[in-house]
Parts: C-alpha cells; structure tokens; sequence
C-alpha cells in the first residue's frame, strides 16, 4: 500500500505521518540522484608507454568528456609515479583514483581484490628490449652473478614477469626465478643512464621507450631478448586501471574517463607529430619532437587501445602461484566497456 493511500477519516492524512513520508521520499530521491565525484585524480609512469595519458591531460579530454555527460565542472589531477608498485599502494589507498601501469600489476591487482581493480583500457602494445652493456651477455642463459638487470618493479612489474617466463622456457617451469636474484628495482629513466654509461653495477636494463632506442643508439649496448620473442608476438602491455567500486559509484566520470582514453589514442594515430610535440612539452623530454616522432614512427611502436595476447601471461603466473585465482578469459580483468575491443 502506497504511503499516500492511507487516510483518516477527513480524507487527509495525519500532519505527523505526512511530515514523516515526506521526509522519507526525499531521502529516496537524495539517494537516486547522488552526486558523482567533483576531483577525479589519475598517475601515469615515465616514457612513451603513456602517451595516451599524456594526450588527454593536454587536450583536457576527461574535462571534455565529463561535460559531455552532465558532470562538469570537473576538476582532474595529474601526478607521475616511478613504479607500479607505488601505483599500486595509492590506488588500493584511494590516493589515487586511476593508475597507469603494466600488466604485471593490473594482473596482481585483480587476483588481489578478487575483481576489485580491472583495467578501464589500454594504453601501449609496443615491444620492450632487454639490453646489456656486457658483451659476455647474448641470450638470458649469460646473466651470471655480476649482472643487475633494472627493472620498474622486482617479481611485480610486467618486465619481471616475462623475464620469469623467458627463464621458465629456457631452464623448465620449476626454475621460472632463476634470474630473480639479479634484478634491481629501478625507474626507467635512472636505469638508462647507468647503462648507457657503464659506470654503475646496473649493467642490463628492461626497457620501453624512449629509454630503450636511448640505450640501443649507444655502441656499448646491445639487445639480449624482447618482450615480443618470449611473449610470442605483440601483446598490450600497459593500462590504465581502476576500481570497480569507482565505476559503480561514478559511472559517468568513469565514462568520462573511458571516452577520454580512446579519443587520446585517435588522435595519436591522426597526427603522429603532434602526439611527439606534445609529449616533449609535457614530460620535460630532454629529446627533441623530431627524434619522438622517429620513435613513434618505427614498426615496433604500438599504442593500443585494446587488449591483446595477455592471457598467456595470466595463465603463467597463476601456474607458478603468482596469481591464486585463475580468470576465465581476457574479460574478467577488464572492465565490460572493453569487451567489445580485439582481445585475448
């Protein structure tokens, strides 16, 4: 029976009833019509691997998208994290709302949270290169007890994973952390500069761009493996991820958000030299647009908006127990907006 159905005998409801389902419909209608949140916050790593990110802070496409839906003004803050596990720690804190990261830890998240963080899209598919400045140093099975290999995250960061699986195809799956002992929590840019310079025991280095073509150009550099040979062939290996109860709580910013992401990478694709300009005005890059655009311009250079060949890399780690809970396909990690994108 409906609360404006029962009467007194005038015909009219109760003063004291009236104020109370008054007040209750109110309250009902607060709670429909919450309001989404007026700051949304986002961090991204170093290096090319971002550049989408990058593109819709300069363009201010999440302000764009947010008014497209009905939620602005919003205010969006930027920050710059050097590894995936200080991205890790603000988003499960809430410091953050929004984290650009690698695979590696978009996959740990999602085992951790059971479900409670999956990737909003992705980000960049290009290849990493594996590089040493030790000559003795050709194939993985040359890393001995004077070799440090910097990586952005030890057993964490999507570089540490695949040189866990590059090992595990190499010495048998039961020897996956054979070169575990040798890796260096280290960022990219910090990690250039010593082995590009050879005076420090960082001596090999998994790198993305820019600092990997940095590396290559030196003559006293060399590549050992790629992220494409052991994963087999391309893979997106950098998101951006989020929280499902951001998403739930926010759906219009998280669309805003979502939207913002695949115009960036449009416009990338449109004009490749103003992605480079950009890039360099907004990182502070100590290359030029002309050597970005170089870069973006070599086939092994792939920003991707969708989600492919990482399954395998989540069938690995919950093989080794890095992962408890298996996912059931590429979908479980991603949020349903993605799914219609190529993925596996």
């Amino acid at each position: 029976m409906s609360v404006f159905s029962h009467k007194n005998r005038a015909g009219r409801m109760p003063g004291l009833r009236l104020r109370a389902a008054t007040a209750a419909l109110a309250l009902m209608l607060a709670g429909g019509a919450q309001a989404e949140v007026s700051e949304v916050r986002l961090s991204r790593q170093f290096g090319l691997p971002y550049l989408p990110l990058v593109v819709a802070a300069h363009e201010n496409l999440i302000e764009k998208h947010a008014q497209a839906q009905g939620v602005a003004p919003l205010k969006v803050t930027w920050t710059e994290l050097a590894s995936g596990t200080g991205l890790t720690e603000a988003l499960l804190s809430d410091s953050i709302d929004f984290a650009g990261g690698g695979i590696g830890p978009l996959l740990l998240l999602w085992d951790r949270t059971k479900g409670g963080v999956k990737a909003v899209g992705g980000l960049d598919g290009s290849v990493a290169y594996l590089v040493s400045n030790n000559p003795a140093v050709k194939s993985i099975e040359d890393f001995g007890d004077g070799d440090r290999i910097a990586l952005p995250g030890v057993k964490v960061s999507a570089q540490a994973q695949w040189l866990q699986l590059a090992a595990a195809k190499k010495w048998g799956a039961d020897q996956y952390d054979r070169l575990d002992r040798l890796t260096v929590t280290l960022p990219h840019p910090e990690a250039a500069a010593a082995v590009i310079s050879g005076r420090s025991e960082i001596n090999a280095h998994f790198a993305t761009a820019p600092f990997s073509y940095q590396e290559i150009a030196s003559p006293n550099v060399h590549v050992v493996t790629t992220s494409d040979d052991i994963l087999g062939g391309p893979a997106t290996n950098t998101f951006l991820y989020a929280k499902t109860r951001f998403r739930d709580d926010n759906p219009k910013v998280f669309r805003a958000v979502f939207d913002a992401l695949k115009e960036a990478h449009e416009l990338i694709a449109a004009d490749k030299a103003e992605a480079a300009r950009i890039y360099v005005e907004q990182t502070g890059s100590k290359q030029s647009v002309e050597e970005v655009l170089a870069i973006l311009e070599q086939p092994g250079q792939r920003p991707v908006f969708g989600v492919n060949n990482t399954y395998v890399q989540a069938e690995f780690l919950n093989s080794i127990g890095t992962l408890k809970s298996k996912p059931e396909s590429w979908k479980d990690y991603v949020f349903p907006e993605l799914h219609d994108q190529p993925g596996s």
